[in-house]
């Protein structure tokens, strides 16, 4: 048996644990089981059709769940950009893409969307995480000094 049928025979047997980590946001269409990651079988995606053989293809969109999310991805990557001092254009000529792309995704034009592998490469020549460009990093920083606020007044 290999990972993938192992990771579906742990889910099928036990399907009530199932934690469903993303959904594609395609609506009325029947939706299939992805997993990411075999090693985690109860964590999977719920993806349509479509949306499950575009991943095959490396062309799955990683568009963020609401307009927010994609707001800080936009304001990060061009951070990252002038924090670095180079051009859109000296960007995509590292990544591989078009300048345009590169000022699409800076500035939030309509359908703006990044697949995995352009996100990796922003990335890699930002040497950031993804959760710093997706801003879960602040997030969590956030909800830490929160918590340690909270024990320090129940302290006093």
């Amino acid at each position: 048996m290999n990972a993938k049928q192992k990771a579906r025979y742990i889910m099928h047997r036990n399907p009530e644990l199932i934690i469903i980590d993303k959904e594609c946001p395609h609506e009325g269409v029947t939706k299939e089981h992805h997993h990411p990651d075999y090693s985690k079988p109860y964590h999977i995606e719920l993806l349509c059709v479509s949306c499950h053989r575009k991943i095959g293809a490396g062309q799955r969109k990683c568009t963020p769940r609401n307009k927010k999310s994609l707001a800080i991805l936009s304001v990060n990557i061009r951070k990252a950009r002038r924090e670095m001092d180079i051009t859109q254009t000296e960007l995509g000529m590292r990544m591989g893409i078009t300048k345009q792309r590169i000022g699409e995704l800076e500035n939030l034009s309509e359908d703006t969307g990044t697949n995995t592998r352009t996100l990796a490469m922003f990335m890699n020549v930002f040497n950031k995480t993804a959760d710093d460009l997706l801003g879960r990093a602040k997030i969590a920083e956030a909800l830490d000094k929160k918590t340690d606020d909270f024990f320090i007044e129940a302290r006093t």
